[in-house]
């Protein structure tokens, strides 16, 4: 059954939650009651069970492994018995400090520490993806880059991470325009960047394990439990577009940014999750002083993301639901720039 707390044990526990070294005296004193009925009431805490111990929380960072990370796995089957072999499988990884199995789309999430991002992608993902380890076996090659001391757990001696072993092949066009010409009082300029991808084909090979070569153009998303280390939108088209207009000491100008329209690379959503194409506007102009007293003068005003587009929110990214490499977090926000030059 569950146990009765007064308000006062709440406080008891709050305080040894922040502070489990916390002496009796000074618990005492933080939750207004004398010693020894504080006391009194910590050891019944502790003979019911509530308080089951207290612990030191140690700072990876300072060990060296200044990354945690949490892997959500999905099995390709959820039979008991693989569950279990799973289990068993990940008492071996180094990297996975806790598991939890659940319900849902996932089966299991994994607390995995390690020194850098790309340490946990090298050593973590690709040893108990399928792709790579289609036995979660712990003598996989892709699991052979680290030690475990037996004694304290930590990871020791890393080898070299694996860069060279994906197989490239990339596929497209890129055009790009510069052109100024005379227009009426003033200077046309145009700057127009076009890029079109046919192909981004990965694959992988080491020790004879090889992953099949697979085209990423038009998808975007990060396969958690597995990475080749590109990037995570490939868009078969974007552009970039600047036109400005100079007259005497004003310059206008605007901005066009156009990201084509890609599908989430979990190929298990039904149906595909698919993020639409975007365009992003901005508009800016300048005026420089080129004579009397405020000559070295420039003031610069403009606002970015005109049409206050807001970024696309997709399942398959780890970090925030969207790729903020390729698209605008913030909204639609001004700027205003003034500089002396002497």
């Amino acid at each position: 059954m569950p146990i009765e707390l007064d308000e006062t044990d709440w406080r008891i526990i709050k305080e040894l939650q922040a502070d489990g070294r916390m002496t009796n005296i000074a618990l005492a004193n933080r939750i207004g009651l004398s010693p020894p009925p504080c006391l009194r009431r910590v050891r019944a805490l502790e003979e019911a069970g509530l308080i089951l111990g207290y612990t030191a929380l140690i700072d990876e960072a300072m060990l060296g492994y200044a990354l945690t990370a949490f892997a959500m796995v999905r099995l390709h089957n959820q039979a008991e018995s693989d569950l279990r072999t799973f289990e068993n499988r990940i008492l071996g990884w180094p990297l996975v400090r806790e598991a939890y199995m659940l319900s849902g789309d996932s089966d299991f999430m994994l607390k995995c520490i390690a020194r850098d991002l790309p340490g946990f992608q090298d050593f973590v993902l690709n040893c108990y993806d399928a792709r790579y380890n289609p036995d979660f076996s712990v003598t996989s090659e892709w699991c052979s880059y680290f030690d475990r001391n037996a004694v304290t757990g930590h990871v020791e001696n890393p080898r070299q991470l694996l860069r060279n072993v994906y197989d490239w092949e990339t596929d497209g066009v890129d055009l790009q325009l510069d052109w100024q010409f005379d227009l009426g009082p003033g200077e046309l300029g145009v700057n127009w960047l076009v890029s079109w991808v046919h192909a981004v084909e990965v694959g992988a090979d080491v020790e004879g394990n090889t992953v099949p070569a697979e085209n990423r153009v038009g998808t975007i998303g990060s396969r958690f439990t597995g990475s080749f280390g590109i990037g995570e939108a490939l868009p078969k088209w974007k552009t970039n577009l600047h036109v400005d207009y100079s007259w005497q000491d004003l310059t206008v100008g605007a901005t066009w940014r156009y990201i084509d329209a890609m599908t989430d690379i979990d190929a298990t959503l039904s149906p595909r999750f698919r993020i639409p194409s975007i365009n992003y506007f901005d508009l800016n102009a300048g005026y420089e002083f080129s004579a009397g007293v405020l000559t070295g003068l420039e003031l610069r005003v403009g606002v970015e993301n005109f049409t206050d587009e807001q970024p696309p929110i997709f399942p398959s990214f780890v970090q925030a639901n969207t790729d903020t490499s390729q698209y605008d977090p913030f909204g639609r926000r001004y700027y205003a720039n003034l500089r002396y030059s002497f």
